[in-house]
């Protein structure tokens, strides 16, 4: 009888997915056409900006800022649901509930899906490491309110293509503020992904005002903006109260709370109200005039204006605070410093350099997982869960545990991941050869079984050997105190806090609680180890060590002084290295530079971890690691 392992090869090589141009087969996933979409496109609670603002900014070379969103590592969707590419959102929050604003936000499907390319043919495979840059994004998304915001005709431009004023208050604007962008061309069609890109032309307004109508209108706006430019941008992380009607699960409430009961994130004064319907082109001229340089409660064009800029210098002083810091080393594409950020954000007095970014993990295998995080901190799901929220743009208020968070739509995310399977090597990377399988095994159960398993729910060694001596500071980061108390303590309590508010928002009962839970006592704790992770898989999760300072799974089994110091990665899959393709470079230039501190692609070396071994030998194992 063959042994199940050689069993497991040989149905391997069998099963081997077939390439389709796009994805890999949806059977091979492990969820639904229908649950990939929930899986892409279900809010968190992350959601910052509004949709049609959004769309209508532009980058300061000119073009829209949504146009080619596959700059940032962002995927197409191939049912281009909303028109937004894979791990982007559109949901109303808790905070601004009652401007009735569709928001857009970034969940955990931007980071966990992967895709490879070999000779023309795409291969995505859900729940893989993505190549996402989300500081990147946040930060050319805060220059471009920027931009739109500190020119007068730039800005004119803006408050049309979003509705808030008719095509006549640009038209009128007068050669000491011209407006640059009239000429822009906007057609119907969006492809968020592709060059072309354009305001969906119902947002457009169809008609447009008398001369005397539109030289009131523009005298108004500008004193608006004239004034508004000179406030202190408010702090988006101020208190605000939970609207009465605002449940942010509805999308279609039709009273509008009272703005002077609530401490709202754009610190609005009592007296500035949106009405519900939307703007009329009808407003008398004599309604506009005595609006100019008044703040009337009347929900005039002025007071959308001025609420629509407060709103806007919020976001981007918000989004400029996400930034990376001084002594921060940007994480750049498929990577990300979730816990530094976090320590910042959420304890302010006690700032560190965000300079420890790691690959985000693989999901498969989540219903097996113990622990969390490259370093194994937290047994809770939720929690971890609810803490990438946060960093991904859910607000919470200062002071106090309201937030914009969405713990169901978080549930129901983690519980499409649990059923992520362990993708398959694909048949257009090659077939797999069964007698070099079969060595390589053998090579594996020495070499590599006895801190990495090699199923998806076996027992592998918990921490890595101490003796690896791999990049140490992702894990002596999360070690720092905050003062006199361990950060592990810190964010347990300010998790746990969040959470429970979060909860009580929703109305989430005890036994709701506790399905959302699984049952698990939130456990937080300082490791400073690595966690050895279960290599089920492992093809699909280049760029290698937690750190992705190793291109290919080839390369790590070579000295770490043979291994590439300086690289540029490219898109195309190298099936015979089990990695990603790149160039060498000679000096420092390289996208990925492994002399700087954090990204190092040391350790891991020696006869326990494979680097000793002959190229036939290397080979073997490498030919075995494509079958588990």
């Amino acid at each position: 009888m063959p042994s199940k392992s050689l069993l497991a090869i040989g149905i391997a090589a069998l099963l081997a997915v077939a390439c389709s141009s796009a994805t890999l087969a949806d059977d091979q996933s492990g969820l639904t056409p229908a649950e990939q979409q929930e899986f892409f496109h279900t809010p968190e609670g992350s959601e910052t900006v509004p949709l049609a603002w959004m769309q209508a900014l532009h980058n300061p070379d000119g073009s829209l800022f949504m146009q080619n969103l596959g700059r940032f590592g962002l995927l197409t969707d191939p049912d281009k649901k909303q028109h937004l590419p894979i791990g982007l959102t559109v949901a109303r929050t808790r905070d601004l509930n009652f401007m009735k604003l569709d928001m857009v936000g970034v969940n955990c499907a931007a980071c966990h899906t992967g895709e490879f390319h070999y000779k023309g043919t795409a291969v995505r495979v859900i729940g893989a490491p993505g190549r996402f840059d989300l500081i990147r994004f946040y930060s050319e998304l805060s220059q471009a309110i920027d931009y739109t915001l500190h020119d007068w005709g730039r800005a004119y431009q803006f408050l049309r293509d979003i509705n808030s004023i008719p095509a006549a208050a640009v038209t009128a604007s007068t050669s000491a503020h011209p407006n640059p962008l009239n000429s822009v061309h906007m057609s119907g069609s969006v492809d968020f992904l592709n060059d072309e890109i354009a305001i969906p032309s119902s947002s457009l307004p169809t008609a447009s005002l008398p001369p005397d109508e539109s030289t009131a209108i523009l005298a108004g706006l500008r004193a608006v903006l004239e004034d508004e430019s000179t406030r202190t941008p408010d702090d988006p992380t101020k208190t605000f109260e939970r609207a009465p009607d605002a449940d942010s699960r509805t999308n279609n409430s039709n009273s509008i709370p009272d703005l002077s009961n609530l401490k709202r994130l754009t610190s609005m004064v009592a007296d500035v109200q949106i009405r519900d319907e939307p703007f009329s082109l009808s407003t008398s001229t004599t309604h506009y005039t005595a609006a100019i340089g008044s703040h009337s409660s009347s929900g005039n064009i002025f007071d959308r204006v001025r609420i629509t800029f407060r709103l806007l210098f919020a976001r981007a002083a918000f989004l400029y605070n996400r930034k990376d810091g001084d002594g921060s080393l940007p994480p750049g594409s498929g990577r990300i410093d979730a816990f530094d950020n976090a320590r910042n954000e959420l304890f302010p007095n006690f700032k560190i350099a965000a300079n420890s970014p790691v690959s985000y993990p693989h999901l498969w295998g989540l219903n097996f997982a113990q622990w969390l995080h490259w370093d194994g901190n937290t047994n809770s799901v939720m929690e971890r869960n609810l803490g990438q929220a946060l960093g991904l743009g859910a607000i919470f208020e200062d002071g106090g545990y309201h937030s914009t968070l969405r713990p169901r739509d978080i549930g129901r995310l983690e519980d499409l991941a649990r059923k992520i399977k362990s993708p398959v090597w694909p048949a257009c990377f090659g077939g797999i050869d069964k007698e070099k399988a079969r060595k390589g095994e053998r090579i594996y159960q020495q070499n590599c079984a006895g801190c990495h398993a090699a199923t998806i729910n076996g027992s592998p060694s918990f921490f890595e050997d101490p003796n690896v001596a791999t990049d140490p500071y992702r894990a002596s980061n999360f070690d720092k105190p905050l003062g006199a108390q361990k950060f592990s303590d810190a964010i347990a309590s300010t998790l746990s806090a969040i959470k429970k508010t979060a909860y009580a928002d929703d109305n989430i009962g005890d036994a709701e609680q506790q399905t959302l839970n699984h049952k698990v006592v939130p456990i937080w704790r300082d490791t400073g180890h690595y966690f050895a992770r279960p290599l089920t898989g492992v093809w699909a999760t280049a760029p290698y060590l937690h750190n992705n300072s190793v291109p290919t799974l080839s390369d790590l089994l070579l000295p770490a002084d043979q291994r590439p110091k300086h690289f540029t990665l490219h898109t195309e899959y190298e099936p015979h290295l089990i990695g990603i393709s790149y160039d060498t470079v000679q000096v420092n230039g390289g996208t990925f530079d492994t002399t700087i501190q954090c990204n190092s692609n040391e350790g891991h070396t020696g006869k326990a971890y494979g680097t000793e071994l002959s190229k036939d030998e290397r080979n073997w194992l490498l030919e075995y690691l494509k079958t588990i």
